[in-house]
């Protein structure tokens, strides 16, 4: 029988979170923190978080007096450590709707990680009735750049996971999102995004080759945990989050979470195996 799993457990996991959280706020523990996005709509996808739990979120970061950032600077050396970068993976239409204004109305920069040669699509994972996953348009690409405090990254070519491609094709895939998307835009692509968070030591080499300053992940926990500017992790947003536990989540409770159950798991292991 498999050992007990504490993150499988929600419950369990959520007050883990929680406790660490006021832990942390009452000690003073943070680090740089990214976070991530995807869809803002109503569905409840485990993609999406509604309009409203976004503001909210939103309201809650000036209120409690965070930087918000771009995620170079978050995730530069010195500066302020309560340092929060917004991120948001593979420009769903509703971004520059619903998302946009709310981040605008408090003067937050924001990166999106983008897949050319899916913009204006209903992307392959998303229900053929979830026209709220669709893809935004080129048009609308471009009137999102242009928006301030908004910086574009590539997400590949065509969002394949880079650890099932062959060296050509991940360089491909990696060198070719960064030129079509230069050539829309113009101006510099300098920031990537391993789709599915699925990479290998070879396509970090591959984005580092092609020019790129920064990789985002989807591992969990505080920007620097990995301690490489090509391996950044995030903290994702999920729908069901509520705002205290998107709080715990801005100090460095998500790291101290992973060793809890790294421990909680060995334990288990051991007892598992008697």
């Amino acid at each position: 029988m498999s050992p007990y799993s504490l993150q499988h457990d929600r419950r369990a996991d959520r007050a883990l979170l929680l406790a660490l959280g006021a832990l942390a706020r009452l000690t003073g523990q943070y680090r740089p923190v990214v976070l991530r996005y995807h869809s803002i709509d109503p569905s409840r996808s485990r993609l999406s978080v509604s309009r409203e739990n976004f503001a909210a979120q939103m309201d809650y970061l000036a209120r409690a007096g965070f930087a918000v950032v771009p995620l170079a600077e978050a995730v530069a050396g010195g500066g302020k450590r309560r340092r929060v970068a917004l991120t948001f993976d593979d420009g769903y239409r509703n971004n520059l709707a619903e998302a946009v204004p709310i981040l605008e109305a408090h003067g937050f920069p924001v990166t999106f990680y983008i897949a050319p040669l899916l913009l204006d699509t209903l992307p392959r994972w998303a229900a053929p009735d979830q026209d709220g996953l669709r893809i935004m348009s080129h048009g609308e690409l471009c009137e999102l750049a242009a928006r301030p405090g908004v910086t574009i990254g590539a997400h590949t070519l065509t969002h394949r996971r880079l650890d099932t491609l062959d060296a050509d094709a991940a360089g491909d895939e990696i060198r070719g999102a960064k030129r079509e998307l230069a050539a829309l835009l113009g101006g510099e692509i300098d920031s990537f995004c391993y789709p599915h968070g699925a990479y290998t030591r070879e396509t970090v080499a591959l984005v580092r080759k092609w020019g790129y300053r920064s990789a985002c992940t989807v591992a969990p926990g505080t920007a620097l945990r990995l301690k490489s500017l090509f391996e950044i992790c995030r903290v994702y947003v999920a729908p069901t989050m509520t705002l205290s536990e998107f709080a715990a989540a801005l100090t460095v409770a998500s790291d101290w979470r992973l060793a809890v159950r790294g421990e909680f798991r060995k334990v288990m292991t051991r007892v598992s195996d008697k």
